[in-house]
């Protein structure tokens, strides 16, 4: 319960204050993980385990400081077009998220990106 809502607000607030610090191994992290998993061809449960906790900790950022995704958000639109739908359905649903969250401003954040990437 509260410890919880500490934690994330602490957390959020490190992540906001060292944003310049923080982004350049999170963003290689992240499109490593996204490399990785789009490489794939069939899902086990550990690796679908794996991708889910990836597209959490994106969503998360999303949430707390946008910034942190320039790097990444373009790797989440490619799985848009991956030849395999398997790769596709989980990155529709973590864009759907992202965009649909009354937090979120990933339109107004990222808005020739999303046009370059989503709408073309």
């Amino acid at each position: 319960g509260n410890k919880k809502v500490l934690d994330y607000t602490l957390s959020s607030q490190i992540i906001v204050k060292s944003i310049d610090t923080l982004s350049p191994p999170m963003t290689t992290y992240l499109n490593n993980m996204l490399e990785t998993i789009s490489s794939l061809e069939k899902f086990t449960n550990k690796n679908k385990n794996k991708r889910a906790t990836l597209w959490r900790t994106v969503h998360s950022l999303n949430l707390i400081e946008s910034r942190i995704l320039l790097y990444v958000i373009p790797n989440v639109f490619k799985l848009l077009k991956h030849k395999n739908v398997e790769q596709r359905k989980p990155a529709v649903a973590l864009l759907t998220k992202m965009f649909s969250d009354t937090q979120s401003n990933l339109l107004g954040d990222y808005p020739k990106l999303v046009e370059e990437e989503f709408l073309n």
